[in-house]
């Protein structure tokens, strides 16, 4: 699969997620949706002591409604390395942004399944110094930008092992 990163990319402005992986993000969200629903139906079961008849449209409509969402999300979440380290952006009413300095990194991995691999896809690992929150991963990046970051990165944290 020839990709759409080129060798010598300019990674420092904010990067989206490939279009490509947005289909997992509305397919994880449909799954919790239904399940979310799926309980709701069970918790008003045993209230009731019948089973609604409605119930396999409130899960259609539970499924349809998580897609949709994921999808957004996918939308929402953006990446960008620069000369003071990785950061990662992702939300739009409760933002997340987590920065990742050069200096905390201690190894990285970029871990592929099946589904990924068969896309075109990878997830990047970022392991940090630290107790706390002591890795950040951002899933369904473009495989070679994933291994680009991940040689950008590793080559950095050569060169400081050199001094």
């Amino acid at each position: 699969m020839p990709s759409a990163v080129p060798a010598a990319a300019d990674f420092s402005g904010w990067q989206p997620l490939p279009q490509r992986g947005a289909w997992l993000y509305a397919i994880r969200h449909a799954v919790a949706g239904a399940f979310l629903v799926a309980m709701a139906l069970i918790v008003i079961s045993l209230l009731l002591k019948t089973f609604p008849r409605w119930e396999w449209l409130a899960l259609v409509l539970g499924a349809g409604l998580g897609a949709w969402i994921g999808l957004r999300r996918h939308r929402r979440v953006f990446w960008r390395l620069d000369s003071a380290g990785f950061a990662v952006r992702s939300g739009n009413w409760w933002r997340v942004d987590s920065r990742v300095p050069r200096s905390r990194v201690q190894h990285l991995d970029v871990k592929r399944g099946p589904v990924e691999r068969s896309m075109g896809l990878a997830t990047l690992v970022i392991y940090t110094a630290g107790t706390q929150m002591a890795s950040v991963s951002v899933s369904l990046l473009d495989a070679h930008a994933a291994e680009t970051l991940r040689d950008r990165l590793g080559r950095q944290l050569d060169s400081n092992d050199a001094l």
